[in-house]
Order: structure tokens, then C-alpha cells, then sequence
């Protein structure tokens, strides 16, 4: 369960990151429909 958990981790760690970044731009995204385009879910 550990490796889920990291990999669990590492999406919410890498979408905060993304909506940080596009809001200072003012880009609108969403985040768990570019995920599923990752495959992450």
C-alpha cells in the first residue's frame, strides 16, 4: 500500500504545483481530467 500512497502522494503534490503555477497566469485547469489523461487514475 505504500507505493499507491506515494504515487497518491506525488499527484496531489504535482497538481498543486500545476495550480499554482497556472493561476499566477490566470489559466483555468482541472486537475483530475489531467490526471486521467495521465493515467493516473
Amino acid at each position: 500500500m505504500e507505493n499507491i500512497s506515494d504515487q497518491l502522494t506525488d499527484m496531489i503534490n504535482n497538481m498543486a504545483t500545476e495550480i499554482k503555477y497556472h493561476d499566477s497566469n490566470s489559466v483555468i485547469i482541472s486537475p483530475p481530467i489531467k490526471a486521467k489523461d495521465n493515467n493516473l487514475i
